[in-house]
Order: structure tokens, then C-alpha cells, then sequence
């Protein structure tokens, strides 16, 4: 529980520093991290636009990257 809410929080202060014209929403942030959490990563670089999220994460498969849209769908 400790790590994702690391991790929520460091999302949701990269979208507030960044300003309103990102419009992803912060749940899709949340569910890519707990979805992400739940395989077993431990770190996650998280990049996001108006239309799209761009993840790095490290954990026991090694290194992961994917790319979703706003919606949260690969």
C-alpha cells in the first residue's frame, strides 16, 4: 500500500506541476499503477500528455514500456 501511494502521489504532482492541458485523468494514472503493482513492479517512470500515458517499469520480468491513451487502453 506504501508504494502506490508513492507512486499515485508522484503521478498526481507531475500532472499538477505540468498544468491543465494535460487532460488524463488521474484514476487512469491509478490503474495503470496498481495493475503494474499487482505483476510485481517496483519502479515506474510515468509520462503523460492530453491523450496519452507512456510507462517505463522495472520489476522481477526486468524492464517493461507501454504506451496507453487517455482512456487507459493499450
Amino acid at each position: 500500500m506504501k508504494l502506490r501511494k508513492l507512486l499515485l502521489t508522484s503521478a498526481i504532482a507531475a500532472m499538477v506541476a505540468t498544468g491543465g492541458a494535460y487532460a488524463v485523468d488521474d484514476v487512469v494514472i491509478e490503474e495503470i499503477t496498481d495493475e503494474l503493482t499487482a505483476e510485481g513492479y517496483t519502479k515506474m517512470r510515468i509520462r503523460h500528455g492530453a491523450s496519452w500515458v507512456d510507462v517505463e517499469a522495472w520489476g522481477p520480468a526486468g524492464k517493461l514500456m507501454r504506451h496507453y491513451n487517455g482512456d487507459g487502453e493499450m
